[in-house]
């Protein structure tokens, strides 16, 4: 009988230990899954291509009235480095453009007009124009836009000012005028040369 109870608790006993190694085994059990995920590539740059015009105000009219060519004696160059805006190419179109203004003199008014792409994959929403921190030259000279503003040489505005309500959608484009105003305490015939950098958010954020 001693043996017969022994060999009954010995059975309760393992199937007691194979009920928790099953119930170990499924507690302790894991999934690993392994993949990716892209919602989409965020990337807008500076159209290469821009056009300008000069004004000078009119003190008798107290208005900005366009310099005739044949008197414009300021000339305007715009680059950008390694920039595409060719949305099946790869993506690597600049943020940075960089404005030379030669023979810049008080009382006149300089408007660029440029363009935003958007060559990434999904919208986006562009937040402003920024001057480069230290990017600044006057005569070659370095400064910055801040000292110039102060100074009350120049001072820059941009239209249309950003705002929520402006989405830029992939392979699209928006136009931007930026304008360059120099003011009496300006030198005559002064050279300035500057960049400008994109910014930009995700539309949706």
């Amino acid at each position: 009988m001693r043996n017969k109870g022994l060999i009954s608790l010995l059975g309760i006993f393992f199937v007691a230990l194979s009920v928790l190694g099953v119930a170990y085994a499924d507690w302790t059990d894991k999934l690993v899954f392994n993949g990716w995920a892209k919602t989409g590539e965020l990337n807008v740059v500076w159209d290469p291509n821009y056009s300008y015009q000069v004004y000078v105000w009119n003190a008798s009219s107290q208005q900005w009235v366009p310099e005739p060519e044949n008197k414009n004696y300021i000339n305007v160059t715009m680059t950008t480095n390694n920039c595409t805006t060719n949305c099946d190419e790869s993506k690597h179109g600049c943020k940075v453009m960089t404005v030379n203004i030669e023979g810049a003199y008080p009382e006149t008014k300089i408007v660029l007009h440029l363009k935003i792409h958007n060559i990434g994959t999904i919208a986006a929403h562009w937040t402003g124009i920024t001057p480069v921190p230290g990017s600044f030259t006057v005569n070659g000279v370095v400064t910055n836009y801040t000292t110039l503003a102060n100074s009350g040489w120049m001072a820059i505005c941009v239209d249309p000012y950003p705002d929520p309500y402006i989405q830029i959608h992939p392979c699209n484009t928006v136009n931007v005028t930026v304008t360059i105003i120099f003011h009496n305490p300006l030198p005559e015939c002064t050279t300035i040369c500057g960049e400008f950098e994109l910014n930009f958010i995700q539309w949706n954020l």
